[in-house]
């Protein structure tokens, strides 16, 4: 086995897409996120993207772009998973974190060799076709320049509410809410003009587009305003030629896990995100 790899994303991409796209949306990180660098025509020297080939076939893959290693695994091979984690050990990558499909990234976990101070468990589901639900009042309304700091300011709300860890810097955040605008991929549920729940695609591959970003103030949750903001999202996604809708849960969650049945999602992988001390 040996180890290669990557200076740009673009070159990850050629090398790796084919492999990835056999479970796309269990790989939806990877891609989504390889081909978001892409298009954007950054270039970040502490991007990391390496592969570990035996016989010129990929076994394992990872990349990261912020603290935490995204992994995947094509084999059953534990050497190839050992190996990813030895190369960010032998090039003196710190690790925040690890996230991949729960049995990989705990095998990473254990080869890098940091204690874990938490675990999420997660679930990646996947939508085909929407199910027939009664709507909450209100309609769906695309996100416009004019909401920038609107967005700016429920995403602090959200990633406060959700405990992510490390949280995005306010830049980060702008980024994002920036290059969902500007694609029109960031929505609202609305009632007589006012805002009550938030939803964006996230990331899209070549026939998945992913759900995300989901929140609604405490104050007004309960009403099923989410609920019909996911759906008209999903339904938004399917009308534009994607062929499958994919969002995560954390497992505990049993109300999250309940609302996206309902509509018509089904778990398909469980992942795991590991925070190292």
């Amino acid at each position: 086995m040996q180890r290669i790899s990557y200076s740009q994303a673009s070159e990850y991409l050629a090398a790796t897409q084919q492999r990835l796209a056999e479970k796309e949306l269990e790989h939806n990180l990877i891609l989504g996120i390889s081909n978001a660098i892409v298009a954007s025509g950054e270039s970040n020297p502490n991007h990391v993207f390496v592969n570990i080939i035996k016989d010129e076939k990929i076994l394992a893959s990872s990349m990261k772009t912020a603290s935490r290693a995204i992994i995947a695994n094509f084999s059953s091979d534990d050497e190839a998973v050992k190996m990813l984690a030895e190369y960010y050990q032998e090039v003196s990558i710190a690790l925040d974190g690890v996230v991949g499909e729960q049995s990989i990234a705990k095998a990473f976990s254990k080869h890098y060799g940091k204690e874990q101070i938490a675990e999420t468990g997660l679930l990646v589901h996947q939508l085909h076709s929407l199910n027939s639900i009664e709507f909450a009042p209100g309609k769906m309304m695309v996100a416009t320049q004019e909401h920038f700091n609107f967005i700016c300011g429920w995403t602090h709300k959200f990633e406060k509410d959700a405990l992510i860890d490390p949280p995005k810097s306010k830049e980060e955040i702008a980024r994002s809410t920036q290059r969902w605008i500007d694609a029109g991929q960031i929505f609202f549920w609305v009632i007589d003009e006012v805002i009550v729940s938030m939803a964006a695609i996230v990331r899209t591959t070549a026939h998945v587009g992913i759900v995300g970003l989901v929140y609604t103030p405490a104050s007004l949750r309960g009403n099923g305003y989410a609920t019909a903001l996911v759906h008209a999202v999903s339904d938004a996604i399917l009308k534009q030629g994607y062929a499958s809708c994919g969002l995560f849960t954390e497992k505990s969650n049993p109300t999250s896990n309940k609302i996206y049945h309902r509509i018509g999602y089904v778990p398909i992988a469980e992942f795991s995100e590991i925070t190292f001390l």
